[in-house]
C-alpha cells in the first residue's frame, strides 16, 4: 500500500527546542515536553514561554495539525470472492484529530509514544484501510461491486469511521479508480474440418463468423448479488450453503432475501429470523428463503412469503440481454400509504432487498 503524503506522515512537524516565545497557530496545537514531566497540550492563540533557568533542560515543541489531512492511498493485489485479479484501487481518505476534551487523546498518544506519535497514527491509518479494502474486495464479486460501486460498499460496513482507537475521524472516502480486469476474451473456433493449426488464412476454407448468443441468461444461470456482512449472519444460523443474500431498511420495516441450495431445517429458521432482527434493530425484520432455480421461481417465492393472497404473479421476463427483469401481476401492489407486513409496495423494503438482490438493472411491475 502506498500514499501521496510527501512525509513519512503529515499529522505533525518537526521537533524543536523551546528557547523563545511563541505563539500557538490556527489550525494546530502545540505538544509541550517538559524536562521529566507529562506532555501538555497548548490550543491556538496561546502563548507559551520557554525556560530561562539555564540549569535546566528546555522544554520540546512539536507542532499538530488539528485541521482536515486528506490522503490518496492505493492498495494493490486484491483479489474477489470470485477470484478475479484487481491490479489496484486508489482512494481518497480525508481524516482529522479528534477534538473532544481539548484534544486529550493528542497528550496521550505523546506521552505513550512521545514525539514519534504521528507515525503510529499513519501506520494504524494505513494499516486499517489496507485490511479493510482488501476484505471488502475478498467477500464480494466483481458484478456486486460494479453494481453497488465500491465507494458504497466500502462506506457502508467496511471502512470504519475512526481509527487508532478513536483518536483519527474519517472525514471523507472517495473511489478515484479502479483497475477491473479486462473482459475474458473469447477463444476463436476452430473449424471442424481443419486440419493443422498452422495453415495459413489464404489456405483454410471459408467460414461462417460465429454469431454471438445475446440471449438473456437461462434458468441455470441465476446470478444473485451477495452481501457479505448478511451471508455471516446467515452462517452464525444454518449450515445450508447461501447463494444470493441481500437486505434493505425502509422507515421501520426491514427485508432479507436469501436463495440457498436446499431448504433450511425447522431449527435454523428461528434462529436466522431472530439473527436478523437483531442485526436491524428494533425494525420489523421480514426474512424471505429460497431454493428457486430460476427468476420466475425465485419472484414467485419471494411473492408468496411477503404478500398474504392480495395479487398473484403471471409471469417474470428477462428482457433486454438481461438489463430489464419484468414481473406481471394481475394486480398493482399497495400504495405506500396501504403498505402493511403482508401487503407490499413498489417503495417497501421488500421490493427494494429483491431489487439489490438480483443482477437487472430495471425490475419493472406491470399489471394485466
Amino acid at each position: 500500500m502506498t500514499t501521496d503524503a510527501s512525509v513519512d506522515q503529515p499529522f505533525t512537524g518537526q521537533t524543536r527546542e523551546l528557547n523563545r516565545l511563541v505563539r500557538v497557530q490556527p489550525g494546530t496545537v502545540l505538544v509541550i515536553f517538559p524536562p521529566g514531566e507529562r506532555p501538555k497540550v497548548r490550543h491556538p492563540g496561546e502563548t507559551v514561554l520557554p525556560t530561562w533557568n539555564p540549569f535546566q533542560y528546555a522544554s520540546l515543541a512539536l507542532p499538530v495539525t488539528t485541521g482536515l489531512v486528506p490522503l490518496t492511498m492505493v492498495v494493490s493485489d486484491l483479489t474477489t470472492l470470485d477470484n478475479q485479479s484487481i491490479a489496484q484501487v486508489t482512494l481518497k481518505v480525508t481524516v482529522q484529530l479528534l477534538d473532544t476534551g481539548d484534544f486529550a487523546a493528542v497528550a496521550d498518544l505523546a506521552a505513550e509514544f512521545g514525539d514519534t506519535f504521528g507515525a503510529y497514527l499513519m501506520q494504524e491509518l494505513q494499516a486499517k484501510i489496507e485490511s479493510t479494502v482488501r476484505g471488502a474486495f475478498r467477500m464480494n464479486r466483481v458484478a456486486d461491486l460494479r453494481r453497488h460501486t465500491v465507494a458504497a460498499v466500502l462506506e457502508e460496513r467496511w471502512v470504519p469511521t475512526s481509527f487508532a482507537n478513536g483518536t483519527l475521524v474519517r472525514r471523507g472516502l472517495t473511489v478515484v479508480d479502479v483497475a477491473w480486469p479486462e473482459p475474458t476474451a473469447v477463444a476463436p473456433i476452430e473449424p471442424s474440418g481443419a486440419t493443422s493449426s498452422h495453415r495459413s488464412s489464404s489456405d483454410r476454407p471459408a467460414q461462417p463468423r460465429p454469431t454471438t448468443d445475446h440471449r438473456s441468461p437461462s434458468a441455470t444461470q441465476l446470478e444473485l448479488s451477495l452481501d457479505a456482512r448478511l451471508r455471516r449472519v446467515w452462517w452464525s444460523g444454518s449450515m445450508v450453503p447461501v447463494l444470493g443474500i441481500a437486505g434493505a431498511m425502509v422507515g421501520a420495516e426491514a427485508t432479507v432475501v436469501a436463495v440457498c441450495s436446499g431448504p433450511p431445517g425447522d431449527y435454523d429458521l428461528p434462529r436466522l429470523q431472530g439473527a436478523f432482527s437483531e442485526l436491524y434493530g428494533q425494525r420489523t425484520t421480514c426474512l424471505v428463503v429460497s431454493d428457486a432455480e430460476d427468476y420466475e421461481t425465485l419472484v414467485s417465492s419471494w411473492l408468496e412469503q411477503v404478500d398474504e393472497d392480495n395479487v398473484n404473479l403471471r409471469s417474470v421476463e428477462s428482457l433486454r440481454d438481461g438489463d430489464l427483469l419484468r414481473i406481471r401481476l394481475d394486480r398493482p401492489l399497495a400504495s405506500p400509504e396501504q403498505a402493511h407486513p403482508g401487503r407490499p409496495s413498489l417503495n417497501g423494503s421488500e421490493v427494494e432487498a429483491l431489487r439489490r438482490l438480483l443482477p437487472h438493472r430495471h425490475i419493472e411491475f406491470t399489471t394485466d
